[in-house]
């Protein structure tokens, strides 16, 4: 399942949870009161998304720390994210280099899809690693943790 987001207005903002199967029955929807909840029943905590956006940007853009972590990024290259779904195929999709990269960590990765389609053509979806918030959930996926908490 995913949380979905409803539309803004000034008092509230309405969140579900949504089923991502794509099956022919009904799945049920599941409404959160944000105000009755805990934070961290959405989300673990997460040193990569929580605290102030700047201070976390001084430490990702530190030479040694970029080094580290671009490393590790070359090192799931190939991999199948079993997080990372092509909604089309409903198939894991894999990290690979992206073409015409530039050689910079936030340019040069995207998740493909290998599925083929009914003609026989490559599957076109891809999702761009452009954030340093998704290096960090895909490092933290598959190795328990990101960038900051490394």
């Amino acid at each position: 399942m995913r949380i979905r987001q409803g539309r803004y207005n000034t008092k509230t903002r309405s969140f579900w949870w949504q089923c991502t199967a794509q099956n022919r029955f009904l799945c049920p929807t599941v409404k959160i009161d944000l105000a009755a909840e805990k934070s961290t029943v959405l989300r673990r905590p997460d040193a990569d998304l929580d605290g102030p956006s700047e201070a976390r940007r001084k430490i990702w853009v530190q030479p040694n720390v970029l080094a580290k972590t671009h490393g590790r990024l070359r090192a799931t290259l190939g991999d199948d994210d079993e997080e990372m779904v092509c909604p089309q195929h409903v198939l894991p999709m894999k990290l690979m280099p992206k073409n015409g990269a530039s050689g910079l960590m936030l340019d040069s990765y995207e998740y493909v899809c290998v599925g083929v389609t009914a003609d026989g053509r490559a599957c076109t979806h891809k999702v761009e690693v452009k954030t340093f918030a998704q290096v960090g959930a895909l490092l933290r996926r598959r190795d328990g943790f990101g960038i900051l908490d490394s």
